[in-house]
């Protein structure tokens, strides 16, 4: 089995309300939560943001992937939220969405321009690496991680190369793929899922 390698990346993406919003399906925010939220966010990043960099040990152009996720702790601090209030959950959930698809924007520009973030299928050297770094693969295709992202890194395509490509509403390649079954057109329906790369 090779190896691979993993590299810290610095990152320090800032609280963009625009893409808040428009990730949380909202044409405003009151003062006092954006200032719940700018709060948040900063001590998030500061605290419990990883970013990481993965190389196969052969890895030519620097072709590997990009690894981001949020501590626990997050996790537990948005579900106290859910038990004080529904409404400053949901904020809290889509705040810590927000900061790692922000991250992962910030390291690859194709995203900015509207790109998809696709999942890759880790294999047994990719799974031993996530396990060294205190992460599990789990059995329905993602990282032990509420609030995570995996996806290729430098930007190496979108659909065609994302392990969710059949079951994401998102998806241009659901029912193409080799074996596929077709599929019904369905309504285009935004659906933030927390540990899957976003926008897909």
């Amino acid at each position: 089995m090779g190896k691979m390698i993993a590299r810290r990346i610095k990152s320090n993406p800032h609280f963009d309300m625009i893409y808040y919003m428009e990730l949380a399906g909202q044409t405003r925010v009151e003062q006092n939560l954006l200032v719940q939220l700018q709060e948040r966010w900063n001590r998030w990043r500061d605290q419990y943001l990883s970013v990481w960099k993965l190389l196969p040990e052969f890895a030519k152009e620097d072709k590997g992937y990009l690894l981001v996720w949020l501590d626990k702790a997050v996790e537990d601090e948005v579900e106290v939220d859910w038990q004080k209030s529904p409404a400053l959950g949901l904020a809290s959930h889509n705040l810590a969405i927000c900061l790692c698809m922000s991250t992962v924007q910030s390291l690859t520009p194709e995203l900015l321009d509207g790109a998809c973030a696709p999942l890759p299928r880790p294999d047994k050297t990719m799974r031993s690496q996530l396990k060294r770094m205190g992460l599990e693969w789990n059995p329905e295709g993602r990282v032990d991680r509420t609030y995570a992202v995996l996806t290729n890194h430098p930007y190496a395509g979108g659909c065609e190369l994302c392990l969710m490509q059949e079951s994401c509403m998102n998806s241009t390649t659901r029912g193409t793929a080799q074996g596929a079954e077709p599929v019904a057109e369905q309504d285009d329906l935004e659906a933030a899922a927390p540990t899957e790369p976003k926008p897909e």
